[in-house]
């Protein structure tokens, strides 16, 4: 209208703008045909894009003398328009399952029973699962555990006290440690 762009560049815009829509749509068409599916496809973006295409055609057709323009708007509109008619040729004709009940609750989950336990790690293992324990404690430990009665945790804290203090001094790395007692 203003002059200020080459019919040239408008005609390429206008042709691109074509080409756009032919190269996105066209595909989907075709893979929609083939399944006889929408599939994945969003029936609420082609339903938003179809109303914005569709009030640029009105616009287009009313204000514009463009032919081009309104080619390739028309043009657009028609692919849409078959993505919108295959939503309604493929759609999914199966029953909806039955709808859950909102405030029907099954209960509490069961606790498992807990009977007075030799230990806090029977009691611990009878409540959780004791696997962690033992990924995380040494071989030794796990057994002294296993087979010590109810004082066998007073015995593991107190092989804790042979260890060395931390001290704030430079590390040695060659430290002289006395051998930890096995406990049996």
């Amino acid at each position: 209208a203003l002059g200020a762009i080459a019919p040239a560049v408008t005609m390429a815009c206008y042709a691109a703008n074509a080409f756009l829509g032919v190269i996105t749509v066209i595909p989907q068409v075709i893979i929609n045909y083939q399944n006889k599916s929408t599939g994945q496809l969003s029936l609420l973006v082609t339903a938003m894009t179809f109303g914005g295409v569709s009030t640029r055609l009105f616009t287009t057709f009313v204000e514009v003398d463009d032919i081009a323009l309104k080619l390739s708007t028309a043009l657009n509109w028609s692919l849409i328009s078959i993505l919108m008619t295959q939503f309604l040729i493929y759609r999914d004709t199966r029953p909806l399952p039955p709808k859950p009940k909102l405030f029907a609750s099954p209960g509490p989950a069961p606790r498992p029973e807990l009977k007075k336990a030799k230990s806090m790690v029977t009691a611990i293992s009878a409540y959780g699962s004791s696997r962690c324990l033992t990924d995380m404690v040494e071989t030794e430990t796990v057994e002294v555990i296993k087979s010590a009665s109810s004082n066998s945790l007073t015995r593991i804290a107190g092989s804790f006290t042979s260890l060395p203090a931390v001290s704030n001094s430079a590390p040695d790395f060659m430290p002289s440690m006395a051998p930890v007692p096995e406990l049996h």
